[in-house]
Order: structure tokens, then sequence, then C-alpha cells
């Protein structure tokens, strides 16, 4: 019987060290190089720790700017500074439950249906 296949790759040594770090939910402990844009967030959202309103924001830029990343980031510290905080992450581009062209889901659904999830806990 030939050998397997995966026995042969598992014993090559590894392109890359650290490899998690490539995967797009990976979320270092320190964000270098993003100070300035995660204090802007974290301003925006400052209200969010004490349970008041917040200023909407909108992120965007081009694609593998770590824009995901430094808002996960500032929502993983106001979490743990703060349990009035329920912090709620939604791909479209996973989702076209939630997003999808406005005559199809407009934004008043999409909060509709967070409030759903939020007061049953399914978050």
């Amino acid at each position: 019987m030939p050998e397997n296949i995966f026995s042969k790759t598992s014993a090559e040594k590894e392109i890359f060290q650290g490899e998690r770090a490539l995967m797009p939910d990976y979320l270092p402990e320190v964000m270098p190089h993003r100070e300035k844009q995660i204090e802007e967030i974290a301003y925006s959202l400052r209200g969010a720790a004490e349970g008041k309103r917040t200023e909407n924001v909108l992120i965007f830029g081009t694609s593998g700017t770590r824009k995901t990343s430094s808002v996960t980031y500032v929502l993983k510290q106001l979490q743990e500074y703060s349990q009035k905080v329920v912090p709620i992450y939604v791909n479209c581009w996973e989702s076209a439950y939630f997003c999808g062209p406005p005559e199809r889901h407009p934004f008043n659904n999409f909060i509709k249906r967070i409030i759903i999830l939020v007061s049953k806990k399914e978050i």
C-alpha cells in the first residue's frame, strides 16, 4: 500500500511562522500603526461604556487595511471595560439576511432584527 499523502505533508517544514496571523479572523494583542484610527473609533463610542448613545461610525477603505480588525479590537476593549455593551458584528459579505439591496432589506429591518437578537440574547 502506498504511503498516505498527508503523512508526507505533515512532516514538511511550514512555510510561515505564526500562520494564524494570516487568518481573516485573527486579532492581534497589539495593533501597531493603527493607534490614531483606534483612538478615533474609541472616541466615537465612548458614551457606550456608560450606557449612553454614541456617534454613528462609518469605516471604509481599501481591502486589507485592517478596518475590521481595528473595529473588533476597539469593541473587545469596550466590552472588557463595560458590561453595558453588547457588540454585534455583521459581515455583509456573508450575511444576506441582514444586508443587501436597500429595497429588499431597508435599514429599519436591519435594526429591528438586531433588537430581536439582543432581546433573545442569541448573539
